[in-house]
């Protein structure tokens, strides 16, 4: 029921007029299927057709019945405009609440702005649910998006980015031919391309089928000790001196770190030894200990997985 409603009529065959108005207080919102409004309006255009609309509510409330689906929301503030002959249709609310009941359950929503473009236009040029002409800022919340485009060549993050949700990531070129991954694999994670991925303006270059090219010097962690060491997963290098007492290289278990590799040698001149020493049971060549008793000696060994094995020395 209307407490207030005023239609302005026009003769569609008059070239004088090209809209209709309509505009109701406290009654029922223009072509909604059913709610009720505070105060509606409806704007028709397109003279011979009337095909045109935009409808506009403040204080409304819908309930709708599509299928096994039902809607019920309340918005302060809504409004939308959609063409029957280009079945195109976008939509906007201020301060909304949405319910979403099926066999599934009831799915909430709630928002203080909220957009809508109908699923034959999402990402067609010239079609958005919401337009900015100026900075966007998000002061304590979050950027919850299904894809981001740019609109030039650049997106611009001068903060974190967090990914969550899934554990595929991937980029492609222009036509679509190169793509990159980078995902979790179960135990590590992983960055594959269908390309060569080349690191330092191709000083590392990492092939598809898992050839390495490394087109300069490569810097190892040294480590300098005078006294009794255990290894650690950032050593590379151990340099020991013996001068003032015998020294012993104690090594990290070898299961879990299959490849890891050490180099230990002694640099001094005493009669002192510097004896590299495996976890518990653990072997080096079969050896429960290797020593270094000569200045210069060296070994590297590099763990199978159960035990150290030695590649030079």
């Amino acid at each position: 029921q209307n407490i207030l409603f005023v239609k302005e009529t026009v003769n569609s065959s008059a070239p004088s007029y090209a809209i209709r108005s309509d505009f109701d207080l406290a009654g029922k919102l223009p072509n909604s299927t059913s709610g009720s409004n505070a105060i509606s309006g409806c704007i028709w255009d397109n003279q011979s057709s009337w095909s045109k609309r935009a409808l506009g509510a403040i204080g409304s409330a819908i309930h709708k019945v599509s299928g096994s689906f039902t809607y019920d929301g309340y918005s302060a503030v809504t409004g939308s405009y959609f063409s029957t002959s280009a079945n195109d249709t976008v939509a906007g609310a201020l301060g909304s609440w949405l319910d979403v009941t099926s066999s599934g359950g009831t799915d909430h929503l709630y928002t203080g702005v909220r957009g809508y473009v109908d699923a034959s236009h999402r990402g067609s040029s010239g079609y958005y649910a919401g337009y900015f002409e100026g900075n966007v800022k998000i002061s304590s919340g979050e950027l919850i998006a299904d894809s981001i485009q740019a609109a030039g060549s650049t997106i611009l993050v001068t903060d974190n980015i967090l990914v969550s949700g899934g554990n595929r990531y991937y980029g492609v070129d222009a036509s679509g031919a190169d793509s990159f991954w980078i995902y979790d694999d179960g135990d590590t994670t992983r960055f594959d391309s269908d390309n060569p991925i080349k690191i330092g303006h191709s000083s590392l270059v990492v092939g598809t089928s898992g050839d390495i090219s490394l087109n300069g010097s490569v810097s190892f962690a040294v480590k300098s000790v005078t006294a009794n060491y255990t290894a650690t997963a950032s050593d590379r290098v151990i340099l020991c001196d013996a001068t003032s007492n015998s020294i012993t290289v104690s090594l990290p278990s070898a299961s879990g770190i299959t490849g890891r590799v050490y180099t230990i040698k002694k640099v001094d001149s005493s009669t002192n030894t510097v004896t590299v020493d495996p976890a518990g049971t653990e072997t080096i060549d079969g050896a429960s200990t290797y020593s270094l008793s000569s200045q210069w000696d060296f070994v590297t060994i590099v763990s199978d997985g159960s035990n150290w094995v030695i590649v030079a020395k």
